[in-house]
């Protein structure tokens, strides 16, 4: 933001902020395709996502609907999923916007894989994929080390992924031959860095220290000798003067003085008196002036050091930004977070990507938004949720590709998010094709009790809440769906909006069932993509009495809750009291016409 509000140049300011004329008072804005796509002749050879690698190519200038129409005939994507690739290719600023399940992820893939076939035509250098976390960085980079992508390079420590250790930039940078000169170079900058941080640490040490009877006694035999022999030296008859035990000679000349003055002499007077004959208040007089000569000595000293220290690791840092820089030019896929775009600016700079995809753009705040707009800029392709994921896109002038065809959720559970977050959502084919669950009589299930939950917290002050009840509920239940001996662990996912539950989940279960348990609340959404195979089971509780609190509060948090279910069941011991309060009428009416105070199993 300070480059920003430095130098306003910003790629695409024209679209993203486009200004009110007599002839445009509406700001309508008609967004160009990328300048590379533009030159004369040029075409996407979109064989690369095609089925058997059929040749099918694509222009800015094709009519839209017909080449998405062809490419869902060549493809294995939908004619959603195709629309949005057409679009996104033809456009220098596209949006990709989908409920849960459409496939954003996969389009954004397929993109990439576009626009790494086409990269020597087009001439973009690396592509910059961005994301708002980890996680999802992770997981997109993944996907494209399966589809056998080399020269991708992730940029960050924060990976949890082992299969990305060899391709984050630092292990690929330490593994750079550097040249005779540069590896020469190299060690004289450590060594130097090492020998001031020494220096500095040094310092530091001296003025923690400062006033003691050996920073002075070395101050005065180096700057005032015969000062130091009146204190220090032996006597005439060759024995040190020392005062009471623990006690130093410094502080018995600062606690003994001569007698017989009731007025201070100057300082300046000073100069020429004996130490043995000076008052206490005069020898701490002149004690402050060498305190404050060894103190201005130790800043000086630490101003030089620090500044050694810092041309050094300035030129160290130099020498491994050149590094880097080799590295990511070579790239073909660069991979980043927001946070971690926003810390290497200077490095990226240098690198001229001018291809951008950002995934969890619904997600990313629109400052970190500008952030990512590099001025080499010229392809920005954002995909993501902003129904699902906050915050919220703010323009939503801009032209947007929204993917409504649901390919995880079977038609009963999609129904839920289809009468209050996605009214127009569509069920793919495939989806009406997932076998029943083993052991269940009824793919979804909302349960209604009126067992409480615990009493924790009698003041209602706690967001967290707990209802034994649900616990044995919810481990008799797995309990069955295991002894049908067709589910592994991973296929069934326990979500509870509250920690208190899960805490109480995960003790149930440790000695039970091999099964890994989060704080959905915080999880989720972030990581949508960890879907269960064959389950999920929500558990939460309200007292009527109490407000509901938290995530549970909010439409956006509930729906994620069924979008995650692919072809199980969904279980919800929701009292009905805790979503009218969470203002949910609609899955209120919904879910009315589904609750029974029994599950038949």
């Amino acid at each position: 933001m300070q480059r920003i509000s430095g130098d306003p140049d910003i790629p695409f300011a024209d679209i993203l902020a486009p200004t009110s004329t007599p002839e445009n008072p509406d700001r309508e804005v008609s967004v160009p395709p990328p300048t590379y796509a533009t030159q004369p002749g040029f075409r996407y050879d979109l064989s690369s996502i095609t089925t058997g690698n059929r040749p099918l190519f694509l222009a800015v200038t094709d009519e839209a609907g017909e080449a998405a129409s062809e490419l869902a005939r060549s493809s294995s994507l939908d004619p959603g999923q195709a629309s949005a690739v057409v679009s996104c290719l033809s456009r220098s600023v596209a949006l990709v916007q989908g409920p849960p399940g459409t496939g954003q992820s996969y389009t954004g893939v397929q993109l990439i894989r576009v626009s790494l076939a086409n990269k020597k035509a087009t001439g973009i250098g690396p592509i910059l994929v961005c994301t708002h976390t980890n996680h999802a960085l992770d997981a997109i980079l993944e996907r494209s080390v399966d589809d056998g992508v080399l020269g991708i390079v992730r940029i960050g420590g924060r990976s949890k992924s082992e299969r990305l250790d060899d391709v984050n930039l630092r292990v690929l940078a330490q593994s750079l031959d550097l040249t005779k000169t540069e590896k020469a170079e190299r060690w004289k900058l450590l060594q130097q860095t090492k020998k001031e941080t020494e220096e500095i640490n040094k310092i530091l040490d001296a003025l923690n220290s400062l006033g003691s009877e050996t920073m002075v006694k070395a101050h005065l035999r180096e700057h005032y000798p015969y000062r130091h022999d009146q204190i220090f030296a032996p006597n005439e008859d060759g024995w040190i003067t020392v005062g009471r035990k623990q006690e130093t000679i410094l502080d018995l000349w600062l606690r003994t003085g001569s007698l017989g003055r009731w007025r201070a002499r100057p300082f300046e007077e000073l100069q020429e008196v004996h130490c043995s004959e000076m008052t206490v208040a005069e020898k701490r007089v002149m004690f402050k002036s060498w305190v404050s000569e060894i103190q201005d000595e130790l800043g000086e000293r630490l101003r030089h050091a620090l500044s050694s220290y810092k041309e050094a690791k300035h030129n160290l840092d130099m020498i491994r930004a050149e590094v880097n820089l080799h590295v990511l030019r070579q790239a073909s896929i660069i991979g980043i977070t927001t946070s971690g775009l926003a810390r290497n600016l200077d490095l990226l700079h240098g690198v001229d990507p001018k291809l951008l995809i950002c995934e969890e753009a619904g997600e990313i705040l629109e400052a970190q938004m500008l952030t990512t707009l590099l001025p080499s800029v010229c392809h920005v392709i954002l995909v993501g949720d902003h129904q699902q994921l906050r915050p919220q896109v703010q323009n939503f002038e801009l032209s947007t590709e929204s993917h409504h065809g649901g390919q995880r959720m079977h038609p009963s559970i999609a129904q839920l998010v289809r009468t209050t977050q996605y009214p127009r959502l569509r069920d793919d084919p495939s989806v009406a094709q997932y076998p029943e669950v083993v052991g269940m009589r009824k793919r979804l299930f909302w349960m209604h009790h009126d067992q409480l939950e615990d009493d924790n917290d009698s003041s209602g002050q706690s967001t967290s809440r707990t209802n034994a009840y649900e616990v044995d509920m919810v481990a008799a239940l797995v309990k069955h769906i295991f002894l049908q001996g067709v589910y592994k662990p991973a296929d069934i996912a326990v979500l509870t909006p509250y920690l208190g539950q899960l805490r109480k989940l995960r003790q149930r279960f440790s000695s039970t069932h091999l099964i890994i348990l989060n704080d959905r609340d915080a999880a989720d959404l972030e990581k949508k993509g960890e879907e269960p195979g064959d389950g999920g089971l929500a558990t939460a509780a309200a007292d009527p009495n109490r407000p509901v609190k938290g995530s549970l509060n909010q439409a956006l948090r509930l729906t994620a809750v069924p979008t995650l279910a692919i072809r199980a069941v969904l279980v919800g011991c929701v009292r009905l009291a805790a979503i009218r309060s969470a203002r949910m009428d609609a899955a209120t009416r919904n879910v009315q016409s589904r609750a029974s105070r029994a599950l038949r199993i």
